[in-house]
Order: structure tokens, then sequence, then C-alpha cells
């Protein structure tokens, strides 16, 4: 930001200069100093693609109230000759780190034709990298070093008991010949590293389950687990895995008290353009696919469902339902202990 608003100025003052030369000397003729700030202005809105951000952020630096109209109408055209000759520092950046990035012009009427066409199931990624609900720290450690994803779902093969480990994260075969999961949840990359540097989850021989000790570390780490989209820098792999010792690798841990509950799963029957709009409006970084078959409901939620008046008459009706069997023990108690004294 700060070298293009210098060459900005410098420009400005140039041209500020070149004026001054052809146009006869007026007493009323704007300073250098007024050029160099539209011309600053001019310069970052023309390399960021921004406009009334810039000018409120020049005006407010520099408090030349008396620059706001001349220094919109300038930093205007300055973007529309941007757009003429290129594409923004920001986008040429994404284009360059070779970021997926959607943007709303994207859906063009072009794009959104050849989108329509397509399903969702013919560009999706059916090879998932799965992990069990209980995996060895081995594994973990081996999946992080050779797989660059960000996020891996916890899950089953389809049809597979759920006590047998899921070694190679290939499921069973669906109905068109792809492999079949049944998802339990997801975890991300930084978590799972996060977890093995901290030992979380980490089960003894003969456990089964993982139970969340009432700490504060533990408990942090869980409330991060939950957020969605998962995102932020966590610890290095390799620094992780120096602080585990051979016998740690054999250990088991246990996914499931940290991984997030309930990922985004849409039909594979859905077209590739109601896909985007889902990824674009919502800031998803992955969607999971179900099959094109009917698939289990217990219910719906609509908006109304939502409302905090409707969610305080449910906790209303749930805490009377449980006064009911808290009174209901009470009585068979009561006649229990009435029958013992009429029996003694």
């Amino acid at each position: 930001m700060l070298p293009s608003l210098g060459f900005g100025a410098a420009y400005g003052r140039l041209i500020a200069k070149i004026v001054d030369l052809v146009v006869i000397r007026n007493p009323n003729f704007p300073s250098f100093a007024s050029y160099a700030v539209v011309g600053a202005a001019c310069m970052l809105s023309g390399i960021t693609r921004m406009t009334m951000s810039i000018t409120v952020l020049v005006l407010e630096t520099t408090g030349s109230l008396q620059l706001t109209i001349p220094m919109m109408v300038a930093v205007f055209f300055a973007k529309f000759v941007g757009d003429l000759t290129g594409i923004g520092i920001y986008d040429a950046y994404i284009k360059l780190k070779g970021v997926p990035y959607l943007p709303e012009e994207a859906m063009s009427y072009k794009n959104r034709m050849v989108r329509d066409k397509l399903d969702i199931d013919e560009v999706m990624t059916a090879e998932l990298t799965c992990f069990p609900p209980v995996v060895k720290v081995r594994r973990i450690i081996d999946v992080l070093s050779k797989c660059k994803h960000d996020t891996f779902p916890v899950a089953y093969p389809r049809g597979a008991a759920r006590h047998k480990a899921h070694r190679h994260g290939h499921g069973q075969q669906g109905q068109d010949g792809r492999p079949a999961y049944e998802i339990l949840g997801t975890l991300g990359r930084n978590q799972l590293v996060n977890m093995l540097s901290q030992r979380m989850g980490f089960l003894k021989p003969g456990e089964t389950r993982f139970e969340l000790p009432e700490t504060k570390e533990v408990m942090g780490l869980k409330e991060a687990c939950e957020l969605y989209p998962l995102k932020g820098k966590g610890q290095n792999l390799d620094a992780a895995v120096e602080t585990l010792s051979a016998k740690d690798l054999d250990l088991r841990v246990d996914l499931r008290p940290f991984m997030q509950l309930d990922p985004y799963i849409i039909s594979s029957g859905v077209n590739v353009s109601k896909a985007f709009r889902l990824f674009h409006r919502m800031g998803l970084n992955q969607i999971y696919v179900a099959p094109k078959c009917p698939q289990p409901v217990v219910g719906i939620v609509t908006r109304k469902d939502l409302t905090i008046q409707n969610c305080l008459l449910q906790l209303g009706e749930r805490a009377r339902n449980e006064m009911e069997i808290l009174n209901s023990f009470t009585t068979v108690e009561t006649s229990l202990n009435d029958a013992s004294l009429k029996v003694a």
C-alpha cells in the first residue's frame, strides 16, 4: 500500500508541474500537494480496484475534505481504466497462488449454462482419505505427511462392521461402483496436529473410548474443533512428531470427542450451479456428496422453528416433561416404600 501511495503522489505532483507549465499561472490554481493527494488515491484505487474505501482512507489520513468530489471522480476513473487494462493486484495474487477462488462474476450466463449441464457427481472426487473413529497414531502421521488436505472425514466403509479398523480409507462399492462411506464427522489438519502434540484423545491399552477431562486446554481444543469453517494456524507436523516416543506411535487415538458433527452433505444429482451458490454464499471449503437414493429423514426445520419464542416454548415443554418423569419416579418410590412397610 505504501509504495503505491508514494508512486501515486509522485505521479500526481508531476502532473501538477506539467499543468503549471502549460496553464497560465492563476492564484486559484490548486497546490501541488492537492495533486499529490489525488494521485496517491488514484494509484491505490487502480491497483486494488477499490473506490469508496480508498477515498475515505485518504481523506481521513490527510484531512483534505475540500478534495472530496475531485478525489471521488478521479478514483472512479482510475478503477474504470484499471478494469479495462487487466485485473487487480489481489486477483493477480490469488491467480498466482492457485487459490480456487469462486467470484460472483464467474456465474455469468455462459458459465451458468456450462454448470447447469453438469451434476455434482461428475466433478467430485470419489476417492476420500478417511479416518476411522479410533485410529493409530502411526496412521495419522502417515496420512498427514502424504496428503496435503486441510479437512479429513471421520467415516466407516458403508456396510462394514463398526468395530473393524478402517485401514486404507476405501469403502464398500456403492450402486454406481464408487466407494461409499458412512460419515460421522470431520476433523481439520490443524486439530489433528494439535491432538498429537498435546496427546489429546490417546487411549491406554484396554480402553475403548476417551473421556474428556474438564481442563482448560482440552475444552479449548474441543471448542476449536467445533468451529466452522475450520480455520486457523496450527503447529508443524514435524514438531508434533518429535514430541512422541516410539511406543506412542502404536497407541490409538479416539477422534469422536473432537470431530465436528454434521458436515454439509448434498445429493449427487444436484447440478454444479447449486453447489457453486452454496460455496459462494456460505463460505464453505468442502461439501460431501451422498447417493441419489432416498435418504432417511427424521424431521424438518423451518425459520419459524428457530425463533427465540419457539425455542423458549420448547425448552419449557422439555422442563415440564422432565418434571413429570421425576414425579413419576418419586411416586413409584413412595409406593414401594409403603409396600415394604406394610410387609414388615
